[in-house]
């Protein structure tokens, strides 16, 4: 067993969401400040304008092992409602906090969500850093140099609108 389950979260419609209006440099999320975004995130994310966002259910899972995306698709794939979060969705559980299980600490928290720009999948990451601030980025999936330290903390989305 690769993931352990946390917790699920209900996370709420949206009609509209602007993702440079909401992941701006100094913005302030869940009391902390937006501190930096990454280059691909930028490049990727940032011109991105998701309409009717429905009402889902998160699920948080804490990966038991140091591994790469392809064990841990391969793991989601095992599960009923492992899929692609969008970007409203990572919004709220940087909102929401540790009230999502979010790591506040230090360590990495992800989810896999589809770039408009490359149609590929990437692996969105962020983190509260030492002086509490978040820290934004992306990498392509699956990367040949990258993998997830245990303990990391991925979300998955299921749509139940």
């Amino acid at each position: 067993m690769l993931l352990e389950q946390q917790a699920q979260s209900r996370l709420p419609g949206i009609d509209t969401f602007v993702a440079a209006e909401a992941f701006k440099v100094g913005n302030k999320i869940d009391g902390r400040t937006l501190n930096a975004i990454a280059w691909n995130f930028s490049e990727h994310f940032l011109g991105i304008a998701e309409r009717h966002v429905p009402e889902m259910q998160i699920t948080a899972w804490t990966l038991l092992y140091t591994t790469n995306d392809e064990w841990i698709l391969e793991s989601l794939d095992e599960q009923s409602d492992g899929s692609t979060c969008v970007l409203a969705n990572i919004h709220s559980l940087m909102t929401l906090g540790h009230k999502a299980l979010s790591h506040l600490d230090g360590r990495s928290n992800f989810a896999y969500v589809r770039s408009p720009v490359d149609h590929r999948l990437w692996a969105v990451h962020w983190f509260v850093n030492s002086a509490n601030e978040w820290i934004i980025g992306a990498v392509y999936v699956p990367h040949p140099h990258s993998s997830w330290r245990a303990g990391s903390r991925l979300f998955a989305s299921r749509n139940i609108g």
